[in-house]
């Protein structure tokens, strides 16, 4: 099976960034948080093809994305990110991944496994942290889908309208409850991941 993932994702250190956790807390926190999910996520899918779909208005390689493989997003809405990331890799690929790095603790074993099903990993918010699919899939199901919202995972899946595996649910990190959820869950060693481990002993709240 020939497969790739896409990882959609902002430099970790990108000020111009404006989310909700920089709304709450100091940029240098953020950053390291950002950095650990990073390099998490990188090494989680060493063994895989790998493309990083960037969103950076100057379109430049930061220096710790160097040897990666680098989309730059293109597209005014979401959907039309996805769409555009996505239709540069299904011509070479038999199956595509989707994922964010604001979930460090998806397990790499569950979506590294051979698999012919739709594969969906929600997120407790509603919204989607894994979405596998074949590369042939009709892209337009992107569309029409209310992103960033609790609503995210429920109108992609009608969209689909197909059978789907579900994975474990999980959360993402948007918003601070998120981060101090994650903290729990990594210093309560329910995460093997070191690098997140060691950001939220030096993280003091």
């Amino acid at each position: 099976m020939n497969k790739c993932f896409i990882v959609f994702t902002k430099y970790y250190d990108d000020l111009n960034s404006k989310t909700k956790l920089r709304a709450s807390l100091d940029d240098k926190i953020v950053n390291n948080f950002n950095k650990a999910c990073y390099f998490t996520i990188k090494d989680k899918l060493r063994d895989h093809n790998v493309y990083w779909s960037v969103n950076h208005k100057d379109r430049l390689i930061h220096p710790d994305y160097k040897n990666q493989n680098i989309i730059f997003q293109k597209g005014e809405s979401f959907a039309e990110i996805l769409i555009d990331s996505i239709s540069r890799l299904n011509q070479r690929y038999d199956r595509i991944g989707i994922l964010g790095t604001d979930c460090p603790q998806i397990d790499i074993k569950e979506i590294s496994r051979k698999n012919d099903n739709l594969l969906f990993g929600k997120c407790s918010d509603g919204g989607f942290y894994y979405f596998e699919f074949p590369a042939s899939m009709d892209l337009s199901v992107f569309n029409n889908v209310r992103y960033s919202s609790e609503y995210a995972f429920k109108d992609l899946a009608k969209n689909i309208d197909s059978k789907f595996e579900l994975l474990e649910t999980l959360f993402d990190v948007d918003r601070i409850d998120d981060l101090y959820n994650l903290k729990n869950h990594y210093l309560a060693e329910l995460g093997e991941d070191e690098l997140m481990k060691k950001f939220f002993k030096e993280y003091n709240d």
